[in-house]
């Protein structure tokens, strides 16, 4: 099967999927990068708890990939060993002085 951009070019199937495992295995082996899933399970969390972190920047140099499925965030194994979790839940009430 080939694969035609609009300029003319092709690639075939097999160029598509060995190109997409070599990015996989950049990402994911050589640089050690986790999905928040990933992250989640090792984290003992939910990866929706994962993604709200990403979203507050808790993970530094996390970035996000488009890739054909969509957006995936990668995070960094390095960024796990010093990540410290917040604390979950509402704030505690003081009481007024009044």
């Amino acid at each position: 099967m080939q694969i035609k951009y609009s300029r003319g070019a092709s690639i075939s199937q097999a160029g598509v999927l060995s190109f997409l495992s070599f990015l996989m295995y950049d990402f994911f082996v050589v640089n050690k990068y986790l999905k928040a899933s990933e992250v989640a399970s090792k984290l003992g969390v939910k990866h929706v708890t994962v993604r709200a972190w990403l979203n507050k920047n808790l993970f530094p140099n996390a970035k996000l990939e488009e890739t054909i499925l969509g957006k995936v965030w990668l995070i960094p194994e390095s960024d796990l060993e010093n990540f410290k979790m917040p604390k979950m839940g509402r704030p505690i009430k003081t009481k007024d002085k009044n």
